[in-house]
């Protein structure tokens, strides 16, 4: 019933976490009925501004560093390598950031965002509509630091894009304080919301809710799922960071194993309960895995036509200026 967000065309900038939960705490405290309250915070996505100064930010993470040293990345700067076109560069206290200081400006930003997670699951336990509720927290992607030469996210499909973190609260404390360890997807979680307010889970959602996990602690996750990597135009980057590849890009994953076809010449596997880091390609070691996998992943391309894959929808120029305003368009 009401949807904020910033006007591009007078204020092209987005909202900070401090600014969202005001405008929150607003709609729940004027809310009636049965109340349904999404919030998205940027503070976690790149450029990673948040309203904080440089020299706050958290120490980077010494395992990056050495990595990107290791790469002769280290003092490359930021501006060089996002992932669209952006040639001036981001500054702080005079200077253009490195991707070193950009490490670690992505952790104080999640710092940032997570407090005021809090703070507004807070704010909304104090209302009539808190108790009782259930609370979902997530994220829509994970974030590439050079790990695997890649930046940001959307072009490569390693674990650092892929994993996400899930918190849930259900409304009768079910499974209050455990871990569970079965695989997932985002697309459980608009049925999840639907049992969780009574409501027929349309036959059409491919997703399932996660509510029969925390009953039967972990049993019954997803053995198989298929990730893509939608299509991306290469342009120049340093010689080191290979940001985006051409064409389209797909990984199946099961158990511990995760199948990589990406457009390269050979197919990659990984080992994740070996390897967690997604270091070593294994393709080639275990033929009987990857031929299961590469199975699994035309079998899936047959059930998802190529017209349904990616096909642009039409944008008119309002939609199109916002999502310049956020990185989304060139």
């Amino acid at each position: 019933q009401t949807y904020s967000q910033p006007d591009p065309t007078v204020n092209p900038v987005r909202r900070t976490a401090d600014e969202i939960n005001s405008l929150a705490a607003t709609l729940m405290e004027n809310a009636e009925g049965p109340f349904f309250l999404f919030v998205h915070y940027y503070d976690a996505h790149d450029p990673y501004d948040y309203p904080e100064p440089l020299g706050r930010h958290l120490p980077a993470d010494e395992g990056l560093v050495d990595l990107l040293d290791s790469r002769g990345l280290k003092e490359v700067r930021y501006h060089e390598v996002l992932n669209r076109k952006r040639d001036e560069p981001v500054v702080a206290d005079g200077k253009a950031i490195t991707l070193v200081e950009m490490v670690a400006s992505y952790d104080a930003g999640v710092r940032y965002a997570t407090d005021h997670v809090a703070e507004l699951i807070r704010l909304w336990d104090a209302t009539p509509h808190g108790p009782g509720s259930l609370v979902l927290v997530t994220s829509d992607h994970g974030e590439g630091l050079g790990q695997h030469g890649f930046w940001s996210h959307g072009m490569n499909l390693q674990d650092e894009a892929l994993r996400v973190p899930l918190l849930v609260r259900w409304p009768d404390g079910a499974g209050a304080g455990q871990t569970i360890e079965a695989t997932v997807s985002l697309l459980d979680l608009a049925p999840t919301v639907l049992e969780a307010a009574r409501q027929k889970v349309p036959d059409e959602i491919p997703g399932r809710s996660l509510r029969p996990l925390a009953v039967s602690r972990g049993a019954g996750g997803r053995e198989t799922f298929v990730a893509q990597r939608m299509r991306y135009v290469s342009p120049s980057r340093p010689a080191k960071v290979r940001n985006w590849r051409p064409g389209d890009g797909f990984a199946v994953v099961s158990g511990d194993f995760k199948y990589v076809q990406d457009g390269r010449e050979m197919p990659i596997l990984y080992d994740r309960s070996a390897d967690p880091g997604e270091r070593t390609n294994i393709a080639g070691r275990r033929p009987e895995v990857e031929k299961t996998l590469r199975e699994a992943l035309t079998l899936w391309l047959t059930t998802c036509p190529e017209g349904d894959r990616g096909k642009p929808a039409p944008v008119d120029e309002e939609r199109l200026e916002l999502l310049r305003s956020l990185g989304y368009v060139d």
